[in-house]
């Protein structure tokens, strides 16, 4: 499954539409603005206004914005209030984005220097979106003609309480055009009906079978009293049939707390992703990683002598902190941090031993995840690990390709050792510096909520995850809540 089938057709759709509003707005209001000593687009010369060629690039992000703020999950889509609280937030920060994206490339002489110009886009970029958002979609999406595009064939795997539920909800969604073929369960006998006349088709495993001969597009797992580790194969079971899956589970309600998920009706459900090593995550991502870690080595270079100075003022010791972290697929390597601790606290027993009683379940300090023992913590370790300073060198283990500035946090191989089959799933792509965890309350939330935030990464690795998580560290780094 490629970046495009990860994501359904309508979203994708409405993406570009946006995208195609908004350069439409921007050429109207440059239009209007400079007539007629500006053409938008001369067709006798082929030739584009470089003020548009400036916007079309930088629309391409504001997309991003959209997605960040909401506008393309579906209880976003069919809510006339919530949608424009959004639309006006997307405006809004993508505005003040643009004039910062302006004097950037200022010495590239590609600007626009007119009020007027952005008093006209705004207006009508604002009027245009909301009357393609609040009426033209909404029409859209109600039109049978549009056949497949919008139009979803979906499995229930679980015929119980919750899976009724999941149907009812479905079902009084009048907006999305879908069908709910039926369910799959292992212990309720094929062929009785389970609601509105909807049956049981076959087992679980007979999804692939099935999948096919229905033209499934959408599974939505919803069982009852459902193991984590049971949870979990099953998800792996049903992105591998290659249709999209959702999942409504009390197992995973610490994703319904910390992240911003899809509904249907009020019903909360996670999306998940076939994973595999895609064309984003082979090549971009790993690209992307070593072309930002030499820049920011480079930029920070002042800034690295300075605290390597004063750690190895602070008290005996090496500089870096090398310690044994597992990475993808359960390979080790060396991992590097700022030494913030006494020289030899990495052989602190009580730590090991405090570790495992929290991966067990046994510890939860004060509502913290971190097991360190303070009073080993040097004054000025103090500081650095407030503001994640000390994380810095692990730009080197994303250099040479280790570590990913976007991913789970890399473990010790002894807390690997400790763990549950599901656990290890979080081990499938390589550490990050930054991860769901860090920026979604990573001091607030238990070992096993932990790991499933990690899992949800796994399962939706996309270039806007990972960019959404980026922006939103800068933010944790400054105020010092990721630290100690």
């Amino acid at each position: 499954m490629n970046i495009f089938q990860k994501y359904p057709p309508y979203k994708w759709i409405l993406a570009l539409s946006d995208l195609l509003v908004l350069n439409f707005s921007f050429a109207v209001a440059l239009r209007l603005r400079f007539m007629p000593y500006i053409d938008v687009i001369n067709l006798s010369t082929w030739k584009i206004a470089e003020e548009w060629i400036v916007f079309l690039l930088y629309s391409l992000f504001w997309i991003f914005i959209f997605h960040n703020v909401n506008l393309y999950k579906r209880h976003i889509i069919f809510t006339r209030s919530k949608q424009m609280v959004a639309i006006i937030q997307a405006i809004l920060i993508g505005f003040f984005g643009f004039l910062i994206y302006q004097f950037i490339v200022r010495p590239f002489r590609l600007v626009v220097d007119s009020r007027l110009l952005f008093i006209y886009f705004l207006l009508i970029c604002t009027v245009s979106l909301f009357i393609f958002r609040l009426i033209i979609v909404r029409y859209l999406f109600r039109r049978r003609w549009l056949g497949n595009i919008f139009t979803e064939k979906a499995l229930i795997i679980g015929a119980g309480k919750r899976g009724k539920l999941v149907a009812i909800s479905i079902l009084e969604d009048k907006e999305f055009q879908t069908e709910i073929v039926g369910f799959l369960d292992d212990h309720i006998s094929i062929g009785k009906a389970v609601y509105d006349e909807v049956s049981v088709l076959g087992k679980i495993d007979d999804l692939y079978v099935i999948a096919q001969k229905y033209s499934i597009n959408s599974v939505y797992i919803a069982i009852d009293n459902i193991s984590r580790n049971r949870l979990f194969d099953l998800i792996s079971f049903c992105t591998g049939a290659g249709v999209y899956v959702y999942i409504s589970s009390d197992k995973l309600d610490v994703i319904n707390k910390k992240i911003t998920t899809d509904f249907i009706r009020d019903l909360p459900i996670v999306r998940a992703n076939y994973f595999s090593d895609d064309f984003y995550t082979k090549y971009f991502k790993t690209v992307f990683d070593i072309t930002i870690s030499i820049l920011l080595l480079i930029i920070l270079s002042p800034l690295l002598l300075c605290i390597s100075i004063c750690v190895k003022l602070s008290s005996p010791g090496p500089v870096l902190f090398k310690q044994e972290r597992t990475g993808k697929n359960g390979k080790t390597f060396k991992f590097l941090k700022f030494r913030s601790m006494l020289a030899g606290s990495d052989k602190d027993k009580s730590r090991k031993t405090a570790m495992r009683a929290f991966i067990n379940g046994d510890k939860k300090s004060n509502g913290s995840t971190k097991i360190v023992n303070s009073s080993r913590i040097t004054p000025f370790g103090k500081f650095i690990r407030k503001y994640s300073i000390d994380e810095l060198p692990q730009l080197i283990n994303v250099l040479k390709g280790e570590m990913s500035l976007v991913g789970p946090r890399p473990a010790l191989p002894y807390e690997v050792a400790l763990y549950d089959e599901w656990h290890s799933r979080r081990l499938q792509v390589k550490p990050g510096c930054s991860g769901v965890w860090q920026i979604s309350g990573r001091s607030t939330v238990d070992f096993n909520d932990s790991v499933i935030l990690d899992i949800y990464y796994v399962k939706n690795i996309s270039p806007w995850l990972d960019l959404e998580i980026l922006l939103k560290t800068i933010p944790v780094l400054i105020s010092g809540s990721g630290g100690e």
